[in-house]
């Protein structure tokens, strides 16, 4: 474990009041030309920047450098910069009052049941949102209007993220995978914070602002709720907040909750019917996924294919999973012969599917950049796919980058995945049946087992 603050520049930034707005800034500008390019570019989407730019280079950077690392693309993210800017009145300078409404955001959804609920809404409408760049750009307008919506008219207690926190589908994906990254920031001696009297991460001061998150930065266990925005850093008094390093996948074991859980298998379960729809060699879920024969956002849908498509992903995700996890944990439960619930014991051997789901959407995007990633090339010069050719690449032609390695690194990717969620599951087993850990352990080894085998059917079908 390394303290990151205890280099100079690092932490010269992260006491910077300039050093996130910047940030904010270039990634604002753009996402202006992401949804420039989305309604009055090509309405082809390999040669618009609304899909190239978001669904493969942004997608396979988020997946395959960021989350690795933590929940770091929150604290550039623009969707809800409009949002904190108007909120705040001030974009560097820190506000001393904070344009707020009042409502109180209702208990009963202080957790990510409607995270669940989004992602699995943008999931259902992926065929188009994917491939139709007005269709995404709509989308992300749609996101970018309910944070300012949601962020002025409602708190928890004080004013903060309240879309990131508890609405936006990608916050979501983040966050259950930031669990796995090996940067947190957290207390650096939790005994402080118990004693200060000033709170002053959660209320703020003239150097920073309580934490927008709506969480308490002292008692942090887990990066899920943490946006490394860094204002506990500036806020607390006793300068006891910090940036660190530590070992892959440490969250896990931590306060394990049954929406988190459902949370895993949405992720692992759309993981696994995107490779099954959109690389599979079934003619039926090709011609499933087919929403409208327009390359524009059409109102001409194929609205039968559309709550299909729904159904199936959907009952794999909520029903499938969940019911072969239930049974296998009530053996798990039946051989570890302890006094356990079977809510219990089923909540934290889903645990196991986050690190599955994660390498199974690492197979997915990895696919996708091998294959498609050339368009990044070519759309580099082109944004718009109006013909022009700004850093001479336009050109540049589509070629699928070393095919035949496909298998072999989507094979090595899941049985990480594999092993990743074996050893949480028996650490999950230690910690619930000690004695019978090893008995306990079985089932879920079997069912993890089985699922990397669905997996690695489906991404490297014969």
């Amino acid at each position: 474990m390394a303290d990151l603050l205890d280099t100079h520049i690092i932490r010269r930034l992260a006491y910077s009041r300039v050093f996130r707005p910047v940030l904010l800034l270039f990634t604002s500008a753009f996402f202006v030309l992401i949804i420039m390019a989305g309604f009055i570019g090509s309405p082809v989407g390999n040669s618009n920047a609304a899909i190239v730019f978001v669904w493969i280079f942004w997608f396979a950077l988020l997946i395959l450098v960021l989350l690795p690392l933590g929940r770091i693309w929150c604290m550039i993210c623009p969707l809800t910069a409009p949002a904190e800017w108007l909120s705040r009145g001030k974009i560097v300078e820190k506000s001393d009052h904070i344009r707020n409404l009042g409502f109180s955001w209702p208990k009963q959804l202080d957790n990510i049941w409607l995270q669940n609920i989004s992602f699995l809404t943008v999931a259902i409408f992926s065929p188009l949102i994917l491939t139709r760049p007005d269709a995404s750009a709509l989308v992300l307008l749609v996101f970018v209007s309910l944070a300012i919506v949601l962020d002025i008219f409602f708190k928890k207690g004080r004013p903060g993220k309240i879309f990131c926190r508890y609405v936006c589908p990608i916050g979501g994906f983040i966050g259950i995978y930031s669990n796995l990254g090996v940067v947190e920031v957290r207390s650096k001696d939790k005994s402080v914070c118990k004693s200060c009297k000033y709170k002053t991460c959660i209320k703020g001061n003239d150097r920073g602002y309580g934490c927008p998150w709506l969480i308490y930065p002292g008692g942090s266990k887990k990066n899920a709720y943490c946006g490394v925005c860094l204002e506990c850093i500036k806020s607390c008094a006793y300068s006891n907040m910090t940036v660190r390093t530590r070992w892959f996948g440490e969250d896990l074991l931590v306060d394990r909750r049954l929406d988190e859980a459902f949370k895993g298998f949405i992720m692992l379960g759309s993981a696994m019917v995107y490779s099954a729809s959109y690389f599979g060699w079934w003619k039926g879920l090709k011609e499933l996924i087919n929403f409208s024969d327009s390359i524009f956002l059409s109102t001409e849908l194929y609205l039968i294919r559309i709550a299909t498509f729904a159904v199936f992903l959907t009952g794999v995700c909520v029903i499938v999973l969940p019911l072969l996890l239930l049974g296998f944990s009530y053996l798990s439960k039946a051989w570890g012969k302890k006094d356990i619930s079977l809510k219990q014991t089923f909540v934290g051997y889903a645990y196991g599917t986050i690190p599955l789901g994660f390498m199974a959407w690492a197979a997915f995007i990895i696919s996708m950049i091998m294959v498609n990633g050339s368009y990044i090339i070519s759309t580099l010069s082109d944004p718009f796919g109006w013909g022009w050719n700004i850093f001479n690449t336009a050109g540049y032609k589509w070629a699928p980058y070393h095919i035949g390695l496909l298998p072999y690194i989507q094979i090595i990717f899941l049985l990480i995945g594999a092993l990743w969620a074996t050893n949480v599951t028996w650490k999950i087993s230690l910690e619930s049946f000690r004695d019978n850990a090893v008995k306990a352990a079985v089932p879920m080894t079997l069912y993890y087992v089985l699922l990397t085998s669905v997996l690695m059917f489906l991404f490297v079908m014969p």
